[in-house]
């Protein structure tokens, strides 16, 4: 008896989670558990419907940990003026308050910011998709990547971004959402999010490109993107060189993004 009250509890907490008047929690990261839609497609509703009723016989700690968890949330929306790293003198103290008030980002526990933390390729991913406004994935086709599990912070981000053709994975099946995304890797997607919004990627001086000492370095699959960044000062080098191997920390991540937002229209 006890099982069975127990399975029925589970079953219902899991049946909560997807249908409330909230649906999905998405991250900027790991630690920075956001809402992202406010509802969800019928075929995305049913695959993660199946997945949590494949656990529910031992679901009900689960269950109660997330929705505890969604509370906290909802009680609780961070302040970008409550982060104890970022101060406003700081060059990116602004970007970090646009980021947090509009739900790009947030935190990373314990009133900290962690600006200096690396950015991974899911992260940025969930970034890019809360950016443009949490745009929805029905009647597209994304690719399912093997190492992007089913309703992970990241997933919803990941199938809107390979559905758009905003994003690839590193081989037909893998997106490497832990790797450190890298400056030629961010340049390419902004590029290709340039042309799924709808405007020009013409090179305004396109002889930018030529200034720099590394240029070699970029890899072929991405140079159009980094020449595009380039020209239009999305990407700024460094000591003239560009860096394309080199990560982007969360605060230059939302500086970026907070100039992108300036240069170009967004939803």
């Amino acid at each position: 008896m006890k099982n069975s009250i127990k399975k029925r509890i589970a079953g219902a907490l899991a049946l909560l989670l997807l249908t409330g008047s909230v649906a999905l929690m998405a991250a900027g990261d790991s630690n920075d558990p956001l809402i992202t839609r406010s509802y969800l497609e019928a075929d995305y509703k049913a695959q993660l419907q199946s997945a949590l009723q494949t656990k529910a016989n031992n679901a009900f700690s689960g269950a109660y940990s997330r929705s505890a968890q969604l509370i906290n949330f909802l009680t609780a929306v961070p302040s970008p003026r409550s982060f104890t790293d970022v101060l406003p003198s700081d060059w990116f103290y602004d970007a970090v308050n646009a980021a947090v008030m509009k739900k790009v980002t947030s935190g990373t526990g314990d009133n900290m910011f962690s600006p200096g933390q690396l950015i991974t390729r899911g992260d940025f991913v969930t970034m890019l998709h809360r950016f443009a406004g949490s745009p929805s994935i029905k009647g597209k086709t994304p690719t399912t990547f093997s190492d992007v599990p089913l309703a992970c912070y990241y997933d919803y981000a990941v199938k809107w971004a390979s559905s758009e053709k905003i994003v690839s994975g590193i081989s037909a099946d893998k997106f490497d959402p832990g790797a450190t995304v890298t400056r030629e890797q961010i340049a390419l997607i902004l590029y290709k999010f340039q042309l799924y919004l709808g405007n020009s990627v013409t090179m305004k001086r396109s002889n930018e490109w030529n200034s720099f000492s590394d240029k070699a370095d970029v890899s072929g699959w991405a140079e159009t993107g980094v020449q595009w960044a380039v020209s239009e000062g999305v990407i700024r080098g460094a000591d003239g060189k560009i860096l394309p191997a080199k990560g982007a920390t969360r605060a230059e991540t939302v500086t970026l993004l907070h100039g992108f937002s300036k240069a170009f229209p967004t939803p």
